[in-house]
């Protein structure tokens, strides 16, 4: 199956460069009840449930007030159950947290929801250049990457980055910070999946002389090295 989200772009010259129109799958429910048939385009956080308050709402006394909730994010529609007294379920399967595929049903009470996704043009600008930093790639996708990368690294935010391992979070992460105020800082960088809790704190915010065992001298953690710099924490899921 064909992820959800999959875009689509393509490219056309413009005044700056280049733009493009990425095609992004956007969902909707749809359901019936006892009053009627209701459909619905999901764009952001939406709570199910038979309150009147919920966008989504559902008259059906077998739903809970407060059902369940669905989010679009990056890669999908995403369901959460709120604690429900009969559960929710996608095709049939009781959930706490999933993504809804294309076409799937969605069971809140003995109310059902599908889901369609449907392809929305949408225009995003592209950085002009077929490489940014230590980033290489001319495609479409990978320049949309690079436009992002630089305007985020002007900030001081905190910024998330998504993605298997091996696709290369750390070069996103150092171009972000050699576009960044702080290029001539240090970038430091921590392997947050190899360590246990203590040595991870041990890590980030350092140690005195025998704080535990083998910790014959003190240490500044990764967080005061990395002052003025970047300090990327990697392997945090």
């Amino acid at each position: 199956m064909r992820d959800p989200m999959e875009r689509e772009t393509a490219v056309k010259d413009g005044p700056l460069g280049r733009n493009g129109l990425i095609a992004r799958k956007r969902p909707t429910l749809t359901w019936k009840d006892a009053g009627g048939a209701h459909s619905l385009v999901v764009e952001t956080l939406a709570r199910i449930g038979s309150a009147g308050a919920c966008v989504i709402h559902v008259d059906d006394p077998t739903a809970s007030r407060l059902h369940a909730e669905v989010e679009l994010l990056d890669d999908g529609l995403w369901i959460r159950d709120l604690g429900s007294k009969n559960g929710t379920f996608v095709q049939d399967v009781l959930i706490d947290r999933a993504r809804i595929p294309d076409g799937a049903a969605v069971r809140v009470g003995s109310t059902t929801l599908t889901v369609a996704y449907e392809k929305v043009p949408m225009p995003v600008d592209l950085w002009p250049e077929d490489h940014f930093h230590e980033l290489i790639g001319g495609s479409p996708a990978m320049r949309e990457l690079y436009m992002l990368v630089s305007k985020f690294a002007p900030l001081p935010d905190t910024v998330l980055i998504q993605g298997e391992t091996g696709t290369g979070k750390e070069l996103v992460a150092n171009a972000i910070h050699q576009a960044s105020p702080r290029a001539a800082g240090p970038m430091i960088v921590v392997d947050c999946g190899s360590a246990t809790d203590e040595l991870l704190e041990s890590e980030l915010f350092g140690h005195v002389r025998g704080a535990f065992t083998g910790a014959d001298r003190p240490r500044a953690g990764s967080v005061e090295a990395a002052a003025g710099g970047t300090l990327f924490l990697d392997e945090i899921g």
